[in-house]
């Protein structure tokens, strides 16, 4: 059995089971995802239960069991030997870097992985079984339906503005929301391949948005759907024919599940606010950074 310690917002959900769902794949043993970290949250929901994923949710006992064997108290004295062991190939399995380590997919069966895996390089092999778990299985209201259907009949494009929780504590120090020029920069290079553009926007602080940015093309302001709603918000970015993301998971996979086979993504170049810390697998070499 995998288990995967679910976290975060949705991107970084999306990211953790992705990698798990791969993992088990062809090694014919369940998945497992600990959610036992929205215990007490207010910020944050689990939201996967709102896709078509194939996972159960872990029990504390298959928990314990994963990460100390049947035996809880042997397994926790042979736990202090695991470190003499590559670490990908101890029980549990806590993310070193934030970069690509091809090692991990050599985990062993039975294993508990903590981390957030951000790069489709963990699950590139099997991106048509992923997409399909990905499937929205709500059904749309009408507010969404009538948004989907416009987004079907124009060249849509997406734009992503991520404020909030970026303005403020260790997220603004290390991420911080990206500049009004990189957006402006975005939309130039859009509507330069793209004819009749229409730009949905996408947003946790949409009245700012509509107050500094400013678009002299059509534009569609997708607020209608509240925090607990988001899946709903990735539903309809997805849909977009092409994508400005923010410095963020959750509009990486509105672009990343987007199934237009000449789909423009634009992605900033630089994601943390610190230059000195790169991300060099998280972008595809198909997405434009700008």
């Amino acid at each position: 059995m995998i288990i995967v310690k679910i976290q975060g917002g949705l991107g970084n959900q999306l990211f953790q089971y992705a990698f798990g769902r791969s993992l088990t794949y062809g090694r014919h043993v369940p998945l497992k995802l600990d959610i036992s970290w929205y215990s007490g949250q207010s910020k944050r929901n689990f939201c996967l239960n709102h896709f078509n994923i194939n996972a159960l949710i872990a029990s504390d006992l298959e928990i314990n069991r994963v990460r100390y064997g049947p035996n809880n108290l042997v397994g926790k004295i042979q736990s202090k030997f695991q470190r003499l062991l590559p670490y990908y190939k101890r029980r549990v399995i806590q993310q070193r870097e934030g970069i690509f380590d091809r090692n991990i997919l050599r985990a062993s069966r039975n294993a508990y992985l903590s981390g957030y895996w951000a790069s489709e390089k963990y699950f590139q092999h099997t991106a048509p079984m992923i997409r399909d778990d990905f499937k929205l299985t709500e059904t749309l209201n009408q507010a969404n339906s009538s948004c989907h259907q416009k987004i079907q009949e124009r060249q849509a494009i997406s734009i992503h503005i991520r404020r909030g929780d970026y303005l403020e504590g260790n997220n603004a120090r290390f991420f911080g929301a990206q500049p009004l020029a990189y957006y402006h920069r975005a939309i130039d290079f859009m509507v330069e391949h793209v004819s009749q553009p229409v730009f949905f926007l996408f947003s946790d602080d949409i009245d700012w948005v509509k107050k500094n940015l400013s678009i002299d093309f059509p534009c569609e302001y997708v607020s209608h759907n509240d925090p607990a709603l988001a899946y709903y918000d990735l539903f309809l970015m997805s849909h977009c024919k092409h994508h400005i993301i923010a410095n963020s998971t959750f509009s990486w996979w509105g672009a990343w599940l987007c199934n237009n086979p000449n789909k423009i993504i634009i992605a900033p170049r630089q994601w943390y606010n610190d230059p000195g810390v790169s991300h060099p697998d998280l972008i595809p070499p198909t997405w434009i950074q700008l």
